[in-house]
């Protein structure tokens, strides 16, 4: 499971971009 108000945003700002890319490569296949 994903916790994403316990996960902080300014600690891996490069995990958000990754958890965005993984999306559109789910949306694109």
């Amino acid at each position: 499971p994903f916790y994403r108000r316990h996960t902080p945003y300014m600690v891996q700002p490069e995990y958000r971009i990754y958890e965005m890319n993984k999306r559109l490569q789910s949306r694109t296949e």
